[in-house]
């Protein structure tokens, strides 16, 4: 769709809207399409949905090794 709308609109910009499972699917396809990025002026993601019980435990992991880092450097 996104190739699509460039191919009718070559010399327009355009701006990437999703909402739960669509903010995901924007983030992903921006994320995943870096030659892609130029045609966009921006890009909004609003109200997607992630697991609470699995951020928790990456936010945690991510912080303990941040702090293994830090007083591994200091050694």
């Amino acid at each position: 769709m996104v190739e699509e709308m460039m191919s009718e609109y070559p010399d327009d910009r355009f701006i990437a809207v999703g909402f739960s499972m669509g903010g995901n699917i924007v983030v992903k396809y921006l994320g995943e399409h870096e030659q892609m990025q130029t045609r966009f002026i921006g890009a909004i993601s609003c109200c997607q949905g992630y697991d609470i019980v699995q951020s928790v435990s990456l936010c945690i992991h991510a912080q303990m090794l941040y702090l293994c880092l830090i007083f591994g450097s200091m050694m």
